[in-house]
């Protein structure tokens, strides 16, 4: 197997989650690991405005959603709520971007 590859019980090549098996393989100016397909990347932290937060690879920062004296069951979310999200994100993108 390559660099970033493992052999499975199977006898097939896999790859390797550097970020779960070695915790500190980042830098402390970079500390966030994102696996990758034969590799690791090491990101910096996304700093975000006040009612946004990192997306789940940090890329880009996305309101956050809140839940008003109501939770959703998994897999479950209306019309209303999904129009809600769907306008914050239409409001905030400029926002955050400096357009408005």
């Amino acid at each position: 197997c390559g660099h970033g590859f493992a052999l499975n019980e199977y006898g097939r090549c896999t790859d390797k989650d550097e970020c779960t098996q070695f915790p500190s393989v980042c830098p402390s100016d970079r500390p966030i690991c994102i696996n990758t397909y034969g590799s690791y990347k090491c990101r910096a932290k996304k700093r975000c405005n006040q009612g946004f937060e990192p997306n789940d690879d940090g890329s880009a920062c996305v309101a956050q959603v809140a839940y008003f004296g109501r939770t959703h069951s998994s897999g479950e979310c209306n019309a209303f709520h999904m129009l809600t999200l769907t306008l914050l994100l239409l409001i905030s993108t400029p926002m955050q971007i400096g357009l408005l």
